[in-house]
């Protein structure tokens, strides 16, 4: 057996120098679910997105997003408490990359 667990592909992070990251996602099926949270792990510290509905909204101001590194290990957490089984899910991971602005 080669590999355990879920293979999913390494992708950028891309943060540029002196602007806010901001991200938004989508609940395909209507609204998030009751008490779901979708948190942005950026090393050792996580970042709650906001949700209202079917949207989910997380913005990290310039002076603190200016902070983290190049190279910076993150993840995208899902959590789902209450489901049938409850889920609790990273759906994507991979390392920050900075870059400048245009």
């Amino acid at each position: 057996m080669d590999q355990l667990g879920a293979d999913l592909p390494l992708v950028p992070l891309y943060l540029i120098d002196l602007d806010d990251f901001e991200l938004t996602a989508r609940w395909a099926d209507g609204d998030y679910p009751d008490g779901a949270t979708l948190v942005l792990h950026l090393g050792d510290t996580e970042y709650p997105f906001t949700i209202a509905g079917d949207t989910a909204t997380l913005v990290i101001e310039s002076e603190v997003a200016d902070t983290i590194e190049d190279g910076t290990a993150f993840r995208l957490r899902f959590n789902e408490p209450g489901a049938v089984t409850e889920r609790n899910k990273v759906r994507m991971h991979g390392n920050v990359r900075r870059v400048a602005p245009r």
